[in-house]
This record gives C-alpha cells, structure tokens and sequence, in this order.
C-alpha cells in the first residue's frame, strides 16, 4: 500500500449492527441519502427502499430491471437509476406516483454494458454513469469497462473513458473539490477524475492496493477522508471485510475490519453527521477523524448494516 511514514496508521476491528433485515434473500446495494436526509438503498429484485436509522423500511418504489444505484437532483426533484440488467438510466420524479423516463441506453448505437454507478454534479447540471456489466462481464483480460458523462441541459452523452477499465463499480463526487473517485475493482485501484478547463477531465490512479479482490464502494467524510471498502469471495479462510481510509493526499491512514463481511457492495457515510461532528468537536474541544455512522450493504446479507466509529484516538 501506499505509504506516509508521518502519518500514524490504525487497524480497528469492528461488529457490524443490523439496521434492517428481508425476510428472504435479496441482494441489498448502495445506500444513497438525498437532500432532505431521507436513506434509500436500491433492492436488486426490482425495488427501491427507503429506511431511516430505528431500522424502519419501506418500498418507496417498483422499478423492475436490477436497480444497481441511484443519484438525486434536488433542482428538478428526481431521482436518476441505473438499472444494470436492463442496461439503461432513467429518471423518476422523487413524486412516488410519476413514471420513469428513459435518459439513455447506447453510445453511437452501441448498448451499454449494464450501468454500475451513477452521481450527480456540483450544480446538477449532468451526471456520470460507470458502466461495466453484470460481475465478471469485464476484467483484466478483457477491460472493456468505460465511464461516461451525460449533459442533462443539453441531452448529450459523451465516454470519459471509453472500454479501458477492468470493473468500474462504484463512484464518489467530492463537491467541495469538484473531484470523482472511481472504483475500479478488478484492478484493484481507485481512480481520481478532476476537470481543468471546466468540460475537459484528467485521470490519475488516485490509490493502488494489494490484497483482496478489490474496491467495491467509496464514500467521504466532512474531513475529506476516502473510506473504501475493499471486498473478497466470502470463504473459510475470508470472512471479515476491509474498509480503508485514505487521505486526500493519498496517505493510508487506517482499516477498519469488519467482523464477518467480506463482500461489502455500498457504503454511505450519511451528510448529517457533519453537523453532530461539528457539535462535539465545538463542546469537547477536540477533532475526531471520523463520522458517527457507516450504513453498509454486503452481498451475503438481505438488509442494511451499520457500524458505530470512535475517533481516532481510540483506536490507534
């Protein structure tokens, strides 16, 4: 790994509590919060559920397809899906009642592989949609995987990187730095996307690991610290999951093993906690490194877990 011999490093194992949990076995992905705080989490059988932290859930809507991941438009008040089985985005209005709107399906006639991730821009003005396929579809033999841009105003889709990468899977929009981080899986490696002119992006390898299969999801703390989940075939010998932190700057700073979990698919560190974080650290007078909550979702369970954080310095 990447390494700051300046920077103290931690490894913290922890137990995961259950939030909520299906009666029977779905897959449970990405769990997204939109602007007024309310969680979703996309249901791969079809639907999208909404929860809250007492472990309340409901179905907030019956999409069809394999919702994979969803973003929000708080200007337009919509929801924007990607639906990996049927190799398609499209919008619904966050009005339960309203229909679906195909956004696009193709790229110069060519079909999508099945859309991975999705996230909005700074000013909701377009979104940028991973595209690798059902698992496995593309890899190191066959890196196909590409990232795209779609132009909300101007109804245009155009490739960021076009059939290059092993396993787009998940991607992260810092809004304070206007910079995109993307999984890509099977190379084991986070990309950094960053615009300079405004409409021209740059790519870097942001973060490079070793072990395991690779990034699965990614999430941002207010203090600009990088979680990523780093998942494996769950097995005798790999059962618990890794969720690394990484600094801005590129430095690991600790890993956080999550006891029995090693196939964690979304992570969502919910906007809420900065104002909680900015309370304690007001009266306490110290600065934690990280939030309150990490909501998770892993392929082997049916439902959406949780995992309570100290700060850093219990846990070095």
């Amino acid at each position: 790994m990447n390494s700051n011999p300046n920077t103290q490093t931690f490894r913290k194992k922890v137990i995961p509590e259950v939030v909520f949990s299906l009666n029977n076995r779905q897959t449970l992905i990405n769990p997204r919060e939109d602007s007024q705080g309310q969680l979703y989490v996309c249901n791969e059988c079809g639907d999208l559920l909404t929860f809250n932290e007492d472990g309340n859930y409901s179905t907030f809507s019956i999409l069809g397809g394999m919702p994979r991941c969803i973003c929000f438009n708080s200007s337009n008040n919509l929801i924007y899906i990607a639906d990996l089985m049927n190799k398609v985005v499209y919008e619904k209005g966050l009005d339960k009642e309203k229909e679906m709107n195909l956004i696009f399906k193709d790229y110069c006639g060519v079909s999508l592989k099945g859309p991975t991730s999705i996230i909005s821009s700074k000013d909701d003005d377009y979104i940028i949609v991973t595209d690798a396929g059902l698992f496995g579809s593309s890899g190191i033999n066959n890196s196909n995987g590409s990232i795209y841009l779609y132009d909300i105003i101007n109804n245009v889709l155009r490739p960021i990187i076009l059939n290059n990468l092993s396993y787009p899977c998940d991607i992260y929009h810092d809004k304070e730095d206007d910079i995109f981080y993307v999984c890509d899986m099977l190379s084991n490696r986070v990309l950094r996307l960053i615009q300079s002119p405004k409409g021209v992006f740059h790519t870097s390898v942001f973060y490079t690991f070793n072990g395991k299969l690779g990034p699965s999801a990614i999430n941002m703390d207010f203090m600009g610290n990088i979680y990523i989940s780093r998942s494996d075939f769950y097995g005798k010998n790999n059962k618990d999951g890794i969720i690394s932190i990484i600094s801005k700057e590129g430095n690991l700073i600790g890993e956080i093993i999550v006891d029995g979990y090693s196939e964690i698919n979304g992570l969502l560190i919910p906007k809420n906690f900065k104002k909680e974080k900015e309370q304690n650290r007001n009266l306490n007078g110290n600065d934690s490194l990280s939030t309150n909550v990490i909501y998770f979702t892993d392929k082997n369970f049916s439902g959406v877990l949780k995992i309570k954080l100290s700060d850093r310095k219990s846990v070095v």
